[in-house]
C-alpha cells in the first residue's frame, strides 16, 4: 500500500476549492481585502502587488462564469420554474430565516451568505447550483440551521434533477468553465506565495499569519465532493474509506457512458465488472455500503468499461 502524500507537499488552498468555485472566490477575497489593509508596511505592499493582479483575473473569470448561460439550450420548464422560485420566494425566505439567527453584520452570517442573495439572483443555472452547494457546506453541522438546510438540501435534489434532464452540465459551462478552472489554479499557487512570503517576513511570530487568510474556509474538513473524468476502459480511485451500511454516496454522472463504482483491494488493480455497481448516464445514482460487496476492501474506484469518456461527480454523504 503506498503511503500518503507529506501534507507539507500539498497546495491547501487548491485542494479546499476544487470543485467549488464560490468558495475559491470568499478565500481570495479575504487574503485580499487582508493585504490592502496593511500595504501602509513596504513588506507587505509588495506582497499585494504581486498578489491583486492574479486575484482580479480570478475575480473576471468566476464573473464570467458565473453571467454565462451557455448551456442554455434545450433547458426545461420545470427547471426555469425551479430557478425563478430560486431567485424570488425561497432565497428570501431563507436568508430571513438566517437573519433571525444571526445578525445581518456577523460573521456568522457572512460566512452563510458571503454575497446576500446574488448569489442565487443572477448568473447562470451553474452559478445558482454552486451558490446551493457553498451554503449547504456553509450551514454544516450548526444545530439552529439544521431545519433550513434540510429544506435547502431538498431543492437542491429537485434542481439538480432538472438540469440533468434538461441536459445542462452540473459543474460547468463550456469556455469559461475552462477558463475559471485555469484562474482558480493560478490563484491557489498565488496564495500559497503569500503564505510563503509571509512565513519569511513574520519569522519568530508565524501565528500573525493567519490573520490575512480565511481560515474558516480553508481548514475545511475532508472532501466530500469528486468531479471525475474517466477515460475509456479505464478507472480511478476516488477515496479511501471503510463503508458501513448506511455510509451512502450519490453519483451524478453527467457523460454518455455508464460508469461502474466500487471497492478494491489495492489502488492499482481494477475490479472484475461482477463487483461493480452500476451508475447510469445522465442520471443520479445513490449507493449504500449494504450494496457494497467486499466491505472489508477500502479502495473506492470509479470504472469506466464503454468506448467513451466517462464523466461524473461523486459525494459522499457522512
Amino acid at each position: 500500500m503506498g503511503s500518503s502524500l507529506w501534507a507539507f507537499l500539498r497546495n491547501p488552498f487548491e485542494s479546499v476549492t476544487k470543485g467549488n468555485n464560490l468558495k475559491m472566490l470568499a478565500i481570495a477575497t479575504y487574503t485580499d481585502t487582508a493585504l490592502f489593509g496593511q500595504i501602509a508596511n513596504p513588506v507587505i505592499l509588495a506582497i499585494y502587488n504581486v498578489y491583486h493582479p492574479i486575484f482580479l483575473a480570478y475575480e473576471q473569470a468566476y464573473g464570467e462564469w458565473f453571467s454565462s448561460d451557455e448551456s442554455s439550450i434545450g433547458i426545461t420548464s420545470a427547471l426555469m420554474g425551479l430557478k425563478k422560485q430560486l431567485q424570488s420566494t425561497l432565497i428570501r425566505q431563507w436568508d430571513v430565516d438566517i437573519q433571525r439567527h444571526y445578525d445581518l453584520k456577523s460573521s456568522r452570517y457572512k460566512e452563510l451568505m458571503p454575497h446576500r442573495r446574488k448569489s442565487f439572483q443572477k448568473g447562470s443555472y451553474q452559478g445558482r447550483y454552486s451558490a446551493l452547494t457553498s451554503l449547504i457546506e456553509a450551514i454544516g453541522n450548526d444545530a439552529i440551521l439544521a431545519t433550513l438546510k434540510g429544506q435547502i438540501l431538498a431543492f437542491k435534489i429537485d434542481y439538480e434533477t432538472a438540469m440533468i434532464n434538461s441536459g445542462v452540465n452540473l459543474t460547468n459551462t463550456g469556455h469559461f468553465s475552462a477558463a475559471l478552472e485555469i484562474a482558480r489554479k493560478a490563484m491557489a499557487i498565488a496564495l500559497m506565495q503569500v503564505y510563503f512570503d509571509l512565513g519569511k517576513a513574520l519569522v519568530g511570530n508565524l501565528k500573525r499569519i493567519g490573520v490575512y487568510f480565511d481560515l474558516h474556509n480553508i481548514m475545511n474538513r475532508k472532501q466530500t465532493t469528486f468531479q471525475v473524468t474517466v477515460p475509456p476502459g479505464g478507472f480511478k480511485l476516488l477515496f479511501v474509506h471503510t463503508f458501513k451500511p448506511g455510509d451512502k454516496v450519490e453519483i451524478k454522472n453527467t457523460g454518455k457512458a455508464a460508469l461502474g463504482f466500487g471497492l478494491m483491494q489495492t489502488r492499482n488493480k481494477m475490479l472484475p465488472n461482477p463487483l461493480l455497481i452500476t451508475a447510469n448516464a445522465k442520471a443520479i445514482t445513490t449507493i449504500t455500503g449494504s450494496q457494497i460487496i467486499n466491505q472489508n476492501f477500502r479502495y473506492f474506484v470509479v470504472v469506466n468499461t464503454s468506448e467513451v469518456e466517462g464523466v461524473c461527480t461523486v459525494k459522499r454523504m457522512w
